[in-house]
């Protein structure tokens, strides 16, 4: 009993692990700081502050939400053992086909536009016009308010593992994101489009990975628990 729970928990923390990274180093969360910053002519250590400001704001909002997504997932756990060994691995699976055939779709569309370009610069053009502290507020409050639904959905089947697990995601999250978006922002400061080209792949099939990922953890949740 106590092996399978090992073996539980570590699929969990490993699978925490991979998307934390693999959201950290998605184009959308990094480029807007790297290109305003920029045209603002920040300094490497002002950039550093913007995208631990913007990056805590990011993970905050998505932890706050996903540890009241984990206690119901917890307290659902505790009543129906259902939970933890099938609804909690099928929502896993479930989102990552989700994720999949919404990335194949948006793909269909940009082939259809020829657009490849995700990141709004009139947008950004018209934020850099704003003083440096109205700058910084609303890139906060962008990424404030939008968290990440992956992730949320991860921190139900940490509910149904325990609030150790809903601890151990919160700071993996935090830290991984916070700390990768740092690095990439630095790497693309010397050279946004040298980079930009090289995670072109990412930024077009971020989804499709990220529900890859979240399938391979549910199908393994699925062996664990049988």
């Amino acid at each position: 009993m106590l092996s399978e729970f090992n073996n539980i928990f570590l699929n969990f923390l490993i699978g925490s692990i991979f998307l934390s990274l693999l959201h950290s180093i998605i184009p959308n969360h990094w480029v807007p700081i790297v290109m305003l910053g920029k045209s603002e002519n920040w300094k490497k250590s002002t950039m550093v502050k913007v995208t631990l400001i913007a990056g805590f704001s990011h993970t905050l909002s998505t932890i706050i939400l996903g540890i009241l997504i984990g206690i119901i997932g917890l307290k659902l756990s505790e009543s129906l053992e259902l939970i933890s060994t099938i609804i909690a691995p099928s929502i896993l699976i479930t989102i990552g086909i989700v994720y999949i055939i919404l990335n194949i779709i948006e793909d269909r569309k940009l082939r259809k536009i020829h657009n490849h370009t995700h990141i709004d610069e009139n947008a950004l053009r018209k934020i850099s016009k704003r003083p440096t502290g109205t700058i910084i507020f609303s890139l906060t409050a962008a990424m404030f308010f939008s968290p990440c639904i992956e992730i949320e959905a991860y921190f139900f089947t940490a509910g149904t593992i325990g609030l150790h697990a809903i601890s151990a995601l919160a700071l993996i999250y935090l830290s991984l994101t916070v700390a990768g978006m740092i690095v990439v922002v630095l790497i693309a400061r010397k050279g946004i489009d040298t980079l930009g080209n090289k995670l072109h792949f990412l930024e077009h099939n971020a989804k499709t990975l990220t529900g890859i990922i979240l399938i391979i953890i549910g199908l393994i949740s699925f062996y664990i628990h049988h």
